[in-house]
């Protein structure tokens, strides 16, 4: 996000959040945001729109007679914005710059909701008799410009970064978790300051039973092969912020990203997949719309879809981490492999054709 956003506001996106659940809505629209800015009530906004005479109790009741509730139980969690209401907040942010304001506040929020006069919530307000530069000279009123102003929460600092590696939190199978973190066990019984691609590609020779520990011993990368090239320091970059154990190198994320894009490719229902985001997205443009019935069929054969999908639909396998470590000239995994005799084309090759169920017998 340009411009980070100050408690309240977050706490307004929860409560507009609920407010959409509550309505049976499977989208946040501008309406629920502006009743989130209600519900909150006690922010910038809220006092702006008490100083000019509005009751917000006044555009509650007039929401809840113009809002229809969905017909059936909304049980996601986070929901996705119209186009509107991402409208809404790119206004907020631009308004929060051109104030010369710090954080994005509630009053931007207010302000956004107002800029964008197409949404629900700007006809409420308009019908009430605000107008955008009315709320505007309200605004610096209280906060003046330049500056956060007193309403406004100062920023937090800076959290402690996380115990694990943000790509840990991908689909990753269970073995692929246990290397990464085993890597990390044997790079710290070798005494090394960082956890290289070569500690990948050990774990891997000794997966007995998997595709790839099979095509790597085809290949003549032994156990001892890739033990022996360990024996020097990781040239690979440590990365800071990694769990226990010497940090994982830069060289790590880039693979395990790289193959959750492989996994994503290679998925069997990456087809179905994208028919489900294209109905989603066609979804939120009817409801920007005001075209309540096309968006319930969609939102209809979006559910239908999705029925039909396993969760997750795609994982990374440790097939995939050797694919895309044997992509990367320039790292560790790659240099043992061409140390033991043989180069990382070659062992792609054998191994895209075990994975199709080419393979030969293990020796």
């Amino acid at each position: 996000m340009y411009e980070p956003f100050t408690d309240r506001v977050r706490k307004v996106f929860k409560c507009a959040n609920e407010e959409a659940r509550r309505f049976n809505h499977e989208y946040i629209g501008t309406e629920h945001i502006l009743l989130g800015l209600i519900k909150e009530g006690s922010g910038v906004a809220a006092n702006a729109l008490r100083n000019l005479d509005i009751d917000l109790r006044k555009i509650r009741l007039e929401m809840e007679k113009l809002i229809q509730s969905g017909p059936d139980m909304v049980t996601m969690g986070k929901l996705p914005q119209t186009p509107r209401a991402k409208k809404v907040i790119e206004y907020a942010m631009e308004e929060a710059r051109n104030l010369g304001h710090k954080c994005v506040g509630t009053e931007h929020i207010l302000l956004g909701l107002l800029r964008e006069d197409e949404g629900v919530a700007a006809q409420i307000l308009m019908n009430l008799g605000l107008t955008l530069e009315t709320v505007r000279n309200e605004v610096l009123a209280l906060v003046g410009s330049g500056q956060a102003g007193a309403p406004v929460p100062p920023l937090q600092p800076p959290q402690p970064p996380p115990a694990a590696p943000s790509y840990m939190s991908l689909p990753l199978a269970d073995e692929v978790r246990q290397l990464l973190r085993d890597a990390a066990e044997v790079a710290r019984w070798f005494g090394h300051k960082s956890v290289c691609t070569g500690y990948l590609l050990l774990g891997l020779v000794h997966a007995s039973g998997t595709s790839a520990a099979r095509v790597l011993a085809r290949s003549n990368v032994a156990p001892q092969v890739v033990r022996r090239e360990l024996s020097g320091e990781c040239p690979e970059a440590g990365r800071p912020g990694s769990f226990a154990g010497p940090p994982h190198s830069v060289m790590i994320d880039v693979v395990v990203r790289a193959a959750a894009e492989e996994a994503q490719a290679r998925s069997p229902f990456r087809e179905t997949e994208q028919k489900v985001k294209a109905l989603r997205e066609a979804k939120e443009y009817a409801v920007a719309d005001q075209d309540f019935e096309k968006a319930i069929r969609l939102r209809d054969e979006e559910h239908e879809l999705k029925r039909s999908l396993p969760d997750p639909t795609w994982m990374i396998g440790l097939d995939h981490l050797l694919l895309e470590m044997l992509r990367i000239p320039n790292c560790e995994a790659v240099r043992i492999i061409q140390a033991a005799g043989t180069t990382p084309d070659a062992v792609r090759a054998a191994l895209l054709q075990e994975m199709r169920g080419e393979g030969q017998p293990s020796p």
